[in-house]
This record gives structure tokens, sequence and C-alpha cells, in this order.
């Protein structure tokens, strides 16, 4: 029983980075650039040499390979960051929007139930006569 329960995280665990790795690939191969969205919401003038020196300072500058090492590293760690449009905390900017999310996902999933379950039992006690929904 506890080697199921172990496979079963361990893959899992593979899993949540597989996605992690992809969300992060499709974000590196996106058109824009993180520096220059940085850059024009502090309203500075956006020049080659200071688009250069924030890419540094976002590390930007280095592979892909090490730019996904590093946020893997700070997530285990509990720092998703900051964001490049608002500036803020990614994690308090997810503590203000989980209530909201929560609370449509309750609303959808009983709305589900509430229309799924009698349209079941409907199908169920005609389907010698062939009712379809």
């Amino acid at each position: 029983m506890i080697k199921k329960w172990l496979t079963v995280i361990g893959k899992t665990i593979l899993l949540l980075i597989g996605i992690t790795f992809l969300s992060f690939l499709l974000v590196y191969h996106s058109p824009g650039d993180p520096a220059m969205v940085a850059l024009k919401k502090s309203g500075m003038r956006v020049s080659e040499k200071a688009l250069e020196l924030k890419r540094e300072e976002l590390g930007l500058n280095d592979p892909f390979a090490v730019q996904y090492g590093r946020w893997l590293n700070e997530f285990f760690h509990g720092d998703l960051g900051e964001s490049y449009k608002t500036g803020k905390a990614v994690a308090g900017e997810l503590k203000k929007t989980i209530p909201a999310t929560l609370l449509l996902t309750v609303a959808a999933l009983a709305l589900t139930i509430l229309i799924s379950f009698p349209i079941g039992v409907l199908c169920a006690k005609y389907k010698a006569e062939g009712l379809t929904i």
C-alpha cells in the first residue's frame, strides 16, 4: 500500500514539474520582452542601454536551462517572484484572487451537479424508451 502511494506521489511530482517546464517554455518563447514591459511600466525612457541593463537584472540573458533552474529553485523556496507588469509579488497577487477563483469553482461545480444529476436520473429511468438529451 505504501509503495503504491509513493508511486502515485512520485508520478504527481514529475507531472507537476513537467507542467511547469512546458509553461515556462511557452512563456520563454512567447513574443514580447519582459524587460520592455518592466521599463514601460516604470515610465523610464526605453533605450538599448536601459533594456540591456534590465535584461541583466532580471536574468533574461541567461540560457533557458539556467533561468528555469533558478525559477524552480525559488519556487521550491516559496518565492514566486515579481510580476513584470505590476511589479508586485506574484504570491500576493495570487492571495488576492484565490477567494474569487474558489467561489467560481464551487459555484460551477454546484451548478453542474444540479443540472447533471437530474438528467442522469431521467436517462436511467427512461433508458428503454430512448430518452436523449
